[in-house]
């Protein structure tokens, strides 16, 4: 069935699954939002910022999730519909037509990737609509993704491998009909490079959006990790979102960006005017983990700590060489020198514990668990959770950490690390047997 038209479009998407037409709407949505050029760049414009956060979503929304995860999306894609909605009713930048047409496709997408619309077939052709009026060729590029879709399907592979494709046929292609206008070339160029005036806050969008384009699409995981930041934090607005945003892929990348030495150094000049006071503290942090860490082992089913813990039988090491540096006396150079190398270490292994923990949660999303290994995962959740993750040990924890740093709490590590610590331990409570394996099943595959 070739798409030519809206009724097309319908008729295609009424035959397809949820997660095709996700990617379908999705796909929409992205040729459209050049239109991004006509909204302001400025981080204190929201109107940008929504439009981009609903069409990241959507196009994560396509993709193959555990339970657990295609809840939590769906929940950021009701925030984003909702916030998106509103910022259309309200944002004078909206006014202009493309703008706004972008605004709306965004917000469809999200919508279909829901299944918000009443009928999402309606409301993936009702995108393909708005993105002709903006863009020509609109409905011959879509007519080329639900080909793509449809070989996708009958070879059995995700939905979102679509996204590999890139979004206007490449010049070699023999599809002329869906190539992309010169001019639509010139307001793409147009958007990103308006980005540019604030790139703190939007590079990763550019990224984004480029590799969206090109077919060549960021991990997966970086995008959904993206995706799933707290609501809370996406009200505040663009530049706290890029803080995250960068925190998280320097995680993922395993570049840990350094402390600010010439910052650092000064604040560890203050500590070293109350040296045994914040060596006190250091070696209370460290009696306290591990104090934890045996209670835990003394309590757990086995005399070892969860998958993506074990990093933090690390830290009480540490915290005592943070202690043993305040302690001794050598020289005031001698002494900032080595407080900075100590606390350097410090910063090093809350950025390992958070890789770590990232690691094991997409291990357990793949894994195939049999009831046993499931049940298994749900006891070490509630004994991680009562004898070492517990709210004591959290906010020693975050407090020391800021101490030592000489950071805001937002400006930390931690709060990045605090949220792995805590959908790891839901993830682990969510684990359910795979519906391969069945109850028989003994094994299961990483």
């Amino acid at each position: 069935m070739e798409i030519c038209d809206r009724e097309t479009a319908e008729a295609w998407s009424g035959q397809q699954d949820p997660k095709t037409i996700a990617a379908f709407a999705a796909r929409n949505s992205l040729r459209a939002m050049s239109a991004i050029q006509h909204v302001s760049a400025s981080s204190d414009d929201l109107a940008r910022f929504f439009i981009l956060r609903s069409t990241l979503i959507a196009c994560v929304s396509a993709g193959e999730h555990s339970q657990l995860t295609a809840n939590k999306l769906a929940r950021a894609a009701q925030n984003a519909s909702e916030a998106l909605r509103s910022e259309l009713r309200t944002t004078s930048s909206m006014d202009n037509s493309s703008a706004s047409s972008a605004g709306r496709i965004a917000l469809n997408a999200v919508q279909v990737a829901i299944g918000e619309n009443d009928m999402i077939e309606k409301g993936a052709a009702t995108a393909i609509t708005w993105a002709e009026n903006y863009v020509a060729n609109s409905y011959a590029a879509a007519n080329r993704d639900a080909q793509l879709l449809t070989q996708i399907a009958a070879n059995s592979q995700p939905a979102s491998d679509v996204f590999m494709a890139t979004l206007w046929p490449s010049p070699g292609e023999s599809n002329h009909a869906a190539a992309e206008p010169a001019g639509h070339v010139k307001a793409y160029e147009s958007a990103l490079a308006s980005m540019d005036k604030e790139t703190a806050v939007w590079s990763f969008w550019q990224r984004w959006w480029e590799g969206m384009r090109t077919g060549a699409p960021l991990p997966w995981e970086l995008q959904e990790r993206i995706s799933l930041i707290p609501n809370e934090l996406w009200d505040v607005g663009p530049r706290a979102v890029s803080k995250h945003i960068a925190k998280i892929d320097e995680a993922f990348s395993g570049n840990v960006e350094p402390l600010n030495q010439e910052v650092l150094r000064s604040h560890v000049k203050s500590l070293l005017h109350q040296p045994e006071l914040a060596a006190d503290a250091a070696e209370s942090m460290a009696a306290q983990l591990e104090r934890q860490i045996a209670d835990y082992k003394r309590e757990g089913p086995a005399n070892d700590l969860p998958e993506g813990f074990e990093g933090l039988e690390r830290l009480p090491l540490v915290f005592r060489n943070i202690s043993t540096a305040l302690r001794v006396s050598g020289g005031v150079e001698d002494d900032t020198n080595r407080l900075v190398a100590e606390i350097n270490r410090l910063h090093s292994v809350i950025a390992e514990l958070e890789q770590d923990l990232a690691k094991a949660q997409h291990a357990l999303a793949d894994a195939r668990l049999s009831t046993l290994e499931a049940a298994q995962q749900r006891t070490l959740a509630e004994k991680t959770q009562t004898w070492l993750m517990n709210i004591t040990l959290l906010g020693s924890l975050g407090l020391n950490l800021a101490w030592f740093m000489g950071l805001e709490r937002e400006d930390l590590r931690y709060p990045a690390l605090e949220a792995q610590f805590e959908q790891r331990i839901e993830q682990m409570k969510a684990a359910r047997p795979s519906e391969e394996n069945g109850d028989l099943a003994t094994t299961r595959e990483l």
